[in-house]
């Protein structure tokens, strides 16, 4: 475990192995988190009512790994540009672009998507509808 925690612009090659392994079982871990989904939203009900809790769990569990790990990767890469090593400004602004370029259209879609649901959500108490309940309770 103390591969994992230290901090240096270099890591040594017993360092990036640990890296490389522990991202190839989360890899494969997260893979079968999504085919354990999938099941669960294509089967029954039934057959997700045990398993939801253990799937959240899971998927959260991986997100904060994933997290972590960023966290670690940016930390080191901050420390080489501090150190002057040649490379890492072109790397901090890839970096920056891609979180960029992917932040983006996940901002897009939840904004779309979250106004597409409150006006479906308005749909179903606007007027006509609200007259209909009116009606009904005229009727009985």
């Amino acid at each position: 475990m103390g591969y994992f925690f230290r901090l240096e612009a270099f890591p040594d090659k017993d360092t990036v192995l640990v890296y490389k392994n522990f991202v190839i079982i989360l890899a494969v871990v997260s893979l079968a988190a999504l085919l354990l989904t999938q099941a669960a939203i294509h089967q029954s009900p039934e057959f997700l009512e045990g398993r939801f809790l253990t799937l959240l769990a899971i998927d959260v569990a991986l997100i904060a790994i994933f997290a972590v790990l960023v966290v670690i990767m940016m930390t080191r890469l901050i420390m080489a540009w501090r150190r002057g090593v040649l490379g890492t400004r072109l790397s901090l602004r890839l970096s920056g672009v891609f979180f960029v370029s992917s932040l983006l259209p996940v901002v897009l879609l939840y904004a779309l998507s979250a106004d597409g649901i409150f006006r479906n959500i308005e749909s179903w108490f606007s007027t006509p509808l609200g007259r209909a309940f009116e009606k009904g309770e005229r009727f009985g």
